[in-house]
């Protein structure tokens, strides 16, 4: 009498595999989209975030150095801005699709005096490929925040 030995198979099957990949890539068709989406936004996050601590910081330079500082929106390039005391300062380049809308300040620059006041209260308005955030920064107390929508006059 012959035995025969028991075969095992381990793995899986062309097909198998195949359809896998096909479920896959369905998959992926929906969820990259809404990936990009979701990095576009982080960008814009963290432009906004950055733009409010640099606020910030300009103000305790002001009042720690008794100077004024200046903060420069460039709106002509839409993707830059300057702070600067009286002599020099550092620019600053938004992340790429990120960009400004608008801001009211006079001259597209807020100040900063040594008291720690700002010149007047405004908002930045920052554009990402889907969806606007909104730096407002409050007059007197110079208090910064981040909205997604545009205070009310």
């Amino acid at each position: 009498m012959i035995k025969s030995i028991p075969s095992k198979s381990y793995g899986f099957t062309l097909i198998e595999l195949i359809v896998v990949i096909g479920i896959i890539g369905i998959l992926a068709t929906f969820a990259i989209p809404k990936f990009e989406t979701t990095v576009d936004n982080f960008k814009l996050s963290i432009a906004c975030e950055q733009i409010a601590r640099h606020i910030l910081i300009a103000r305790e330079r002001a009042v720690s150095e008794s100077k004024t500082i200046r903060i420069v929106f460039d709106l002509d390039s839409k993707n830059s801005y300057q702070v600067l005391n009286s002599i020099q300062g550092i620019k600053y380049t938004l992340p790429s699709g990120i960009t400004f809308c608008y801001t009211n300040f006079p001259s597209n620059t807020v100040e900063f005096y040594p008291s720690g006041v700002p010149s007047q209260g405004g908002t930045i308005a920052i554009k990402g490929k889907s969806k606007t955030l909104y730096v407002i920064v409050t007059p007197v107390t110079a208090r910064v925040r981040i909205s997604d929508s545009p205070p009310a006059n």
